[in-house]
């Protein structure tokens, strides 16, 4: 109870933090536009959604809904990955960076504890401002087609919180590992932008498959569950069906090893750190 108590204590004093910063606010404003831009070209554009898979006379309701949805969902490991480097890669570089790693890191707390604390706190207002947009999207939804929103948007939902929990791993390891906040933000950005995008193209050009094993490809489960097709190098692959429930739970699974295993080496590491 004790140790639960504690864990409260330390994500209630880090959430307030988080939730009073500039970059919340940031954040909160970047996907309030993305919302107002999708949902202005949502109603200026929904019966133009034939054009893209080159149906003139028309394309199935069921269809024109489900493509709706695929393309708000593009959106999202965009959103999770900024907010997830916004809440969390001064985490463990920024105590460092501002001088209270000495008072922090000698609190009488185990540094797990601290670490798990933060990570939760940083996961909420992550989880929050993906929330938001998913809010519009089905408000959206259900101004259009006057009907609720279908259970994909649930599942996709579901998909984004394992990946914001994936990406926020990874943020938490590379904030572990550097002193600066700035480095640890674009040290995720390159790694998944750049690097990541890199061995899927060169996988793709060379060995003509798309690397699921990794983090970019496999958020694609997030949009993929409206509509099955991805864009590659070698052009647009795929069905015009939902993907398939062994495709939802490989890349679900990617998903949890990159978690576990990144924040197990940020504990490891964070354990070790010297207060500097």
């Amino acid at each position: 109870m004790f140790q639960l108590e504690r864990y409260q204590i330390i994500f209630r004093y880090f959430f307030l933090n988080y939730f009073r910063s500039r970059g919340f606010y940031f954040m909160l404003f970047f996907v309030l536009f993305i919302s107002g831009i999708m949902a202005y070209a949502s109603f200026a554009y929904v019966n133009d959604l034939g054009n893209f898979i080159s149906v003139s006379s028309g394309i199935p309701l069921d269809l024109k809904e489900r493509f709706l949805e695929y393309f708000w969902g593009m959106f999202v490991p965009y959103i999770a990955l900024f907010a997830s480097a916004f809440f969390g890669a001064g985490a463990i570089a920024g105590e460092i960076e501002d001088g209270t790693a000495n008072f922090t890191f000698s609190l009488p707390m185990n540094r797990h504890s601290l670490l798990v604390g933060k990570f939760a706190a940083a996961y909420v207002s992550s989880i929050f401002i993906s929330g938001i947009y998913y809010i519009a999207q089905s408000a959206v939804y259900t101004a259009i087609f006057h009907t609720l929103p279908s259970y994909p948007i649930l599942l996709s939902f579901l998909i984004a919180m394992l990946f914001t929990v994936s990406i926020l791993s990874i943020v938490f390891l590379l904030s572990s590992l550097f002193r600066r906040t700035l480095y640890a933000s674009l040290s995720v950005v390159i790694l998944y932008f750049i690097v990541f995008q890199a061995m899927t193209l060169i996988s793709e050009i060379f060995y003509n498959t798309v690397p699921q094993y990794l983090i970019n490809n496999a958020s694609g489960a997030i949009f993929n569950v409206y509509v099955g097709i991805t864009f590659s190098a070698t052009g647009i692959i795929g069905t015009l069906q939902p993907a398939g429930a062994s495709f939802i739970i490989y890349s679900s699974l990617v998903m949890a090893c990159y978690a576990i295993a990144c924040i197990v080496a940020s504990i490891l590491i964070f354990e070790r750190r010297e207060s500097l």
